[in-house]
């Protein structure tokens, strides 16, 4: 989906209810929402870390990695997660199925233009199970919430 006026470019919240089935490899990333132009390069990148089962939360902009986060909470196969994540610039923090935060304090924002679920056009990585439920808040909203937001 294309990124309209809803989208803000310096700050947000995204929220996604999902429930997976088991990774297909156990290497493989399983892909919940893809926010991009349409290349690893720049992207938002909320995803399951296939060699560990953790939540996980890529961000690059301009080809360089600005956010690698591998370990934002357990990942459980075939039940309801949630994972939330925010946005701004060096100010990143995920949280998964109302666990503690992880955050990253320095990193640039990239330039997406549109919005993909459950899997990305460039790569293999899938979710292969169910999104319920998303939610976008074009505002960043304070790490003390994200344990508690629900899609």
């Amino acid at each position: 989906i294309a990124l309209g006026s809803w989208f803000n470019a310096t700050e947000g919240t995204f929220v996604v209810e999902f429930i997976p089935g088991a990774p297909s490899t156990t290497t493989a990333a399983q892909v919940f929402i893809v926010v991009s132009n349409g290349t690893v390069g720049e992207i938002y990148s909320i995803y399951r870390v296939g060699a560990t089962g953790n939540a996980g939360y890529f961000v690059a902009d301009g080809g360089a990695a600005q956010v690698n986060i591998g370990n934002g909470g357990a990942i459980n196969s075939n039940s309801q997660n949630r994972i939330a994540a925010v946005y701004k610039l060096n100010d990143f923090s995920i949280s998964a199925n109302s666990g503690a935060v992880v955050t990253d304090a320095a990193g640039t924002l990239p330039s997406p233009v549109t919005v993909y679920f459950g899997s990305t056009k460039w790569t293999a990585d899938f979710l292969n199970g169910w999104l319920r439920k998303l939610a976008y808040y074009p505002v960043r909203l304070p790490n003390g919430q994200l344990p508690n937001l629900y899609a």
